[in-house]
């Protein structure tokens, strides 16, 4: 597939400086909260094409690309990631006329095929994790992980939290459209004691007082915003012995929980802020104790007469065989 050079005059530019077009004039610009996610995930693209005028990458080079993830055992999520960044950033060169066209496409025909993946991951947060990660969090972490456990936020809606986003007459927490992911807003009621004293706290400053609605919830000194907490979750799932546990696994057990106490799935999407039902079937992901406890309700009582001799044994089975 030929990529021609475009009339504004891509085609001696390279990678790497695409990549830093793309940087500053679409993530930078547009304040994207997954900025370090792209840069870190541009490092990589950059060590693989570089200098390579962006003219010249071919499908061919994209197929190889995908094959050397693969190779290296990424897992199809992962592979997805950097498809799903390259495959933007060629179609937004094609739209600042770095490039005639994608070679992701030819048309209306996909020429670069997506790996399948299997989201439904299982990993239950069990009570002894929960006290363990807990232990092993520093105060302000301890903070987060009971948000996370007990509202199912995610990590960014977290992060951008601010005082006012809190009634505490309603006790509700109010995620603003902007922040979430399916760009709607929606409100989360405050369910349990812990969650509620951790957010009165939150919301007082040292002398006592309500802080300012604009006050980011989570902050440091100084009212400075807490950008991200990944050193800190890092290390308190190191102390805590559970590499396994993701921080997503925490609004996962949150919706899982849910489903054990009986909550409708339809209930568990809107606390979510899932546009889909089916995305939410994929938290339906019971304890072999709930499970237990469900079949249990079965029981009316009912016993099973044992029969009396091996006579009667040979006359039953006898019976069985004549109905067959």
């Amino acid at each position: 597939m030929e990529v021609g050079p475009c009339p504004a005059g891509g085609a001696d530019l390279t990678f790497s400086a695409f990549a830093d077009l793309y940087l500053t004039r679409y993530v930078k610009l547009r304040q994207l909260r997954s900025q370090d996610m792209i840069t870190y995930r541009l490092g990589f693209l950059r060590r693989r094409f570089g200098q390579t005028r962006l003219v010249n990458i071919r499908v061919g080079d994209i197929e190889d690309l995908i094959q050397d993830l693969k190779d290296k055992g990424r897992k199809p999520a992962t592979v997805n990631r950097y498809l799903a960044l390259l495959r933007h950033m060629m179609n937004w060169a094609v739209g600042r006329e770095y490039l005639r066209e994608t070679p992701f496409r030819r048309g209306t025909q996909a020429l670069i095929t997506f790996e399948r993946e299997n989201n439904r991951r299982i990993r239950r947060v069990t009570p002894e994790d929960e006290k363990a990660l807990l232990a092993n969090a520093a105060p302000q972490m301890q903070l987060i992980l009971i948000t996370a456990l007990d509202s199912g936020l995610r990590r960014s809606e977290i992060l951008h939290l601010v005082c006012g986003d809190l009634d505490t007459t309603q006790q509700v927490i109010h995620v603003r459209p902007e922040h979430a992911k399916s760009k709607k807003a929606r409100v989360v009621p405050v369910g349990t004691s812990r969650l509620r004293a951790v957010l009165d706290w939150l919301l007082t400053d040292t002398q006592g007082t309500r802080r300012p609605d604009t006050a980011p919830l989570f902050a440091k000194a100084g009212d400075v915003s807490v950008k991200s907490f990944r050193t800190a979750w890092e290390n308190t799932r190191r102390r805590a012995g559970l590499p396994t546990v993701w921080f997503h696994d925490l609004r996962s057990e949150y919706a899982s929980r849910l489903v054990e106490y009986g909550v409708p799935l339809s209930q568990v999407r809107d606390l979510l802020g899932h546009a889909s039902i089916r995305t939410t079937e994929r938290y339906d992901r019971q304890s072999l104790d709930s499970l237990k406890q469900a079949v249990q309700r079965l029981e009316v009582g009912q016993s099973f007469k044992n029969l009396s001799s091996l006579a009667d044994k040979a006359d039953s089975q006898k019976s069985v065989s004549h109905t067959q």
